[in-house]
């Protein structure tokens, strides 16, 4: 999803991390509606927090609509079907960093297998 303006285009990504769209008049809301793919990186926190919470709280979406990125990557049926579709990550900020992470050492050791 392309934000410019306020506006969804279809075919796009759009992340957000770390904080709410709530100053932007509920841009982020109205785009969480138009998505195909709205994911997170935890229901229960993205539910109570940020883009996603004030989506729920506006009847824009439902919690079923929110899918963990866990999941999205273990199941391909979860992903895009299209080049039309409109997909989020509202991201938290718990699994990203956790990832991210979990990448670098992962990188690492595998570094450290080749040298040996």
């Amino acid at each position: 999803m392309a934000a410019r303006r306020g506006r969804c285009e279809t075919g796009h990504s759009h992340h957000r991390r770390g904080r709410g769209w709530r100053r932007q008049a509920g841009v982020g809301a109205q785009a969480l509606a138009l998505a195909q793919i709205r994911a997170v990186d935890s229901v229960s926190q993205c539910s109570k927090y940020g883009d996603s919470a004030f989506a729920l709280e506006q009847g824009l979406i439902e919690t079923r609509d929110l899918v963990e990125l866990g999941r999205i990557i273990q199941d391909p049926t979860l992903r895009r079907r299209s080049a039309q579709d409109i997909s989020i990550a509202d991201l938290t900020g718990v699994a990203v960093q956790d990832m991210a992470i979990a990448e670098l050492a992962l990188q690492r050791l595998r570094s450290a297998e080749l040298m040996e």
